[in-house]
């Protein structure tokens, strides 16, 4: 007998996930590629022995006597995949490799041969050929309408692929999904249940101009698959790996349902508020509630803090966008994607314990306790770091050591930092394929847009310390003040330093240099951009709630 390696894919995932506005389709065709690889190994469990699984991918160990078997072998799996009554509309690809080779060499040989497969056959499932074939599905508009099914309310002809999708994706329980993914590592004590729309997610009159805003959050692994190359050198490894990174999610999970746990997180009924429209491999999608975005976003942030793989460290760039409820879906988290992509792309600079040290040895102690403020904050290329020290040091001071400060300054990719954007769309925008377009237009001042995952709850703080007792109205006439600069092609300082002078003059001292400090290159980057940001989450942070800290698996 000799050993094999069989790897499956579901494969054009927007067919099957992505080509409906519908929630419960989307939803019903998540959850059963989620399900799919866990289908395979039940059925064929006395053949195959699981190494890893991951969101719609399977990768598994098998014997057989020669290539032949092991090609019957992979096409009962196909044919299994192709007929099932739930799976039959989407793609899958699945192959093997014989185990006579390196181990990362068979495994990438196997998933050529996967994405070959792929190359060759439709990217939609084609419907047979029937008697409705004049009309078209009005959920996916491709598909030929052939199943009478209820759509808000009224009485439509959808295709047979969205129906299934759809029908599993309002009868299958919520509650057992997130008891599924959570329940092997760490326990289950889930009692309530799930809302089942956005809108009912949204719905609390309570929240003011929240009111019906979601806010749409995605994580996605920073550098998962070189990680795994690098280490997973044998199916042992990849195999733990593969254990190691469920058991952090189902740890991350949990911490969010038992922050959930507090009555602000549930709807008039006891239902949880979170819609997952992504799970599995190294990406998620969650959408929450507008006045929770913040909080669900720290809350995996710090549980994730300590993540790590063979010493390396596990970080994930993130997006939140706060938006309607009725915003198209589908933009939103690609929109979503793009600023996760944005975090990643940029080169950052911080100074760090090491920074601080050398700096000592250079015999330069007196600038450490300047510089404190800026310790461990991210900044966003050399030119933010420089000017969040001429903010902080005296003028001689800044002259003279700049350039040595700036040595040692540590610098870092951004796709090795828990880093993350945001953006509010208080109505939908269309922002289109040019993000950098659209921020150029929506802000022409300077402002800092990635921010670290780990500050979120020090960032909360100071808003909250600031909200306390800053006139709003200020925080909008300072953003006006530099646009209006811009606008009249001044140098700012022109307005924005007399906006600041009045400031100074009509606030009690405490309260300004309160202010001050928060704009001075800290957490939101250096004034005026640093106003702009205050003024956008003025709304959305939420009042102090418990911090959980997260734990490995």
């Amino acid at each position: 007998m000799a050993k094999y390696y069989l790897r499956m894919e579901a494969v054009n995932l927007y067919a099957f996930i992505g080509d409906t506005y519908d929630l419960s389709t989307i939803r019903g065709g998540g959850l059963l590629l989620l399900e799919s690889a866990k289908q395979v190994q039940t059925k064929f469990s006395s053949a195959l022995t699981v190494i890893s699984t991951g969101a719609s991918i399977g990768f598994f160990s098998f014997e057989a006597e020669d290539d032949a078997n092991a090609e019957a072998l992979r096409r009962n799996v196909a044919e299994f995949l192709r007929n099932d009554e739930n799976l039959q509309h989407a793609t899958f690809v699945v192959d093997f490799e014989k185990a006579d080779k390196d181990f990362l060499q068979t495994r990438e040989m196997v998933l050529a041969k996967n994405r070959w497969r792929q190359f060759q056959q439709p990217t939609v499932v084609i419907p047979e050929p029937n008697e409705h074939m004049d009309h078209f599905c009005p959920l996916d508009k491709v598909r030929p309408g052939t199943e009478k099914s209820k759509v808000k309310g009224k009485e439509e002809i959808i295709s047979k692929s969205v129906a299934q999708r759809r029908s599993h994706g309002i009868d299958q329980k919520k509650r057992d999904f997130y008891i599924s993914e959570i329940g092997e590592f760490c326990g289950s004590a889930i009692t309530a249940d799930f809302v089942s729309n956005l809108e009912s997610l949204t719905d609390d009159t309570e929240q003011g101009n929240l009111h019906h805003k979601m806010a749409v959050i995605y994580l996605d692994g920073n550098g998962f698959t070189k990680i795994r190359n690098k280490y997973c050198n044998d199916e042992n490894t990849l195999r733990q790996f593969d254990i190691q990174l469920r058991g952090f999610r189902a740890d991350a999970l949990k911490a969010l349902l038992d922050r959930m746990d507090d009555g602000s997180y549930r709807d008039k009924d006891e239902r949880y508020r979170l819609e997952t429209l992504l799970w599995g491999g190294d990406e998620l999608i969650w959408v929450v509630p507008a006045w929770k975005g913040w909080n669900v976003l720290d809350c995996f942030y710090t549980a994730s803090a300590s993540w790590e793989f063979a010493g390396q460290r596990l970080t994930h760039a993130g997006a939140m966008v706060f938006c309607h409820h009725k915003a198209p879906i589908h933009r939103i988290t690609h929109l979503c994607q793009d600023l996760a992509d944005s975090a990643k792309a940029a080169t950052y600079f911080k100074l760090t314990r090491q920074s601080f040290s050398a700096l000592k040895k250079e015999g330069f102690p007196d600038l450490i306790e300047k510089l404190t403020s800026l310790r461990d904050t991210v900044y966003e290329g050399k030119a933010d770091l420089i000017y969040a020290l001429s903010r902080t040091l005296e003028k001689d001071q800044f002259d003279q050591h700049n350039a040595l400060i700036l040595k040692h300054a540590e610098k870092a990719a951004g796709r090795e930092q828990n880093l993350f954007q945001y953006l509010v769309l208080e109505s939908f925008d269309h922002i289109g394929s040019d993000l950098e377009t659209y921020r150029n237009l929506q802000c022409p001042i300077p402002w800092k847009i990635s921010f670290s995952g780990e500050d979120m709850a020090d960032m909360a703080d100071n808003i909250r310390a600031l909200k306390a007792d800053f006139p709003r109205g200020q925080i909008y006439k300072a953003v006006h003040s530099a646009l209006f600069s811009v606008k009249e092609n001044q140098e700012q300082a022109s307005y924005y330093d007399q906006f600041e002078e009045r400031l100074k003059q009509i606030l009690p001292e405490e309260v300004f240099n309160k202010a001050e400090k928060l704009i001075s290159g800290g957490y939101f980057g250096t004034s005026p951009g640093a106003w702009l940001h205050l003024a956008e989450l003025w709304d959305y942070i939420p009042e102090e709630e418990k911090h959980y800290e997260g734990s490995n698996a």
